[in-house]
């Protein structure tokens, strides 16, 4: 009975604690947004940090907690900050435009291929394509059925394969990109990394690569991670040079 009794106190007792833990870290979060105001950037990166440990994550928060980093010029941190509010929420003009001053602030920056299927897919989110895709399926069906009833109207035949063609490649673009987001991505948070081509401390150095830098994680070999570049070039990085996004 008493343990019975327990259990009913402690449930009784989860509301509040979950409210006491949800004020708790709003005064947090206005400290971190007291001590940016005062420039004390450290300060503040640390108090986002802790709610960000503690209480999750949410856009305001990485991208706050990606400012106090940029004002400590620790850039691979900051960009990894603003790359998870991208890929977990909605991004906005502010968001970019400060991850690309982060970005900027690369040494030695990788770009991509000016022409890839990656920018491609890229240039609309997920939604978007399958709304695309959607949309040219049913104006599809919706003229074929026409054209079957007017069958002396070529246009309309043509208007069916035009819109076919835009369905199957909006498909093909949205899983394209459906794909690339369960890819692990990770940014380089250390400077000076050396790319190197084989998972050893003496193997010849590829290229140096500045802290900020975007990569893809492909194997794990004891301390070594393979890792794919922007520009698609592939070398043996420490595992501990990186954070996932």
């Amino acid at each position: 009975m008493r343990n019975y009794f327990l259990i009913i106190l402690i449930a009784l007792s989860m509301p509040y604690n979950s409210l006491l833990i949800g004020q708790n870290c709003e005064q947090i979060f206005d400290q971190g947004v007291e001590a940016y105001l005062e420039k004390k950037y450290q300060l503040s990166s640390k108090k986002f940090e802790i709610i960000k440990d503690s209480c999750g994550t949410s856009k305001s928060l990485l991208f706050n907690l990606g400012n106090a980093y940029l004002k400590q010029d620790q850039y691979g941190l900051a960009i990894l900050n603003y790359e998870k509010a991208i890929k977990y929420f909605k991004a906005d003009s502010d968001l970019l435009h400060n991850l690309q001053i982060a970005k900027n602030k690369i040494k030695n920056p990788i770009h991509s291929p000016v022409v890839s299927i990656k920018k491609l897919y890229r240039i609309f989110s997920l939604d978007t394509w399958a709304y695309l895709t959607l949309s040219a399926c049913l104006l599809t069906c919706v003229l074929f059925f026409i054209f079957y009833l007017n069958p002396q109207k070529k246009l309309l035949l043509y208007s069916v394969f035009f819109f076919f063609i835009m369905a199957t490649t909006s498909f093909t673009l949205g899983f394209l990109h459906k794909n690339d987001l369960h890819k692990s991505y990770a940014i380089i948070t250390t400077e000076k990394v050396l790319l190197k081509s084989n998972p050893e401390k003496n193997a010849p150095t590829i290229l140096q690569l500045g802290e900020g830098t975007k990569i893809r994680t492909l194997n794990t070999t004891n301390e070594w991670t393979l890792v794919e570049l922007p520009n698609l070039k592939k070398g043996w990085v420490r595992s501990n040079v990186f954070k996932f996004i």
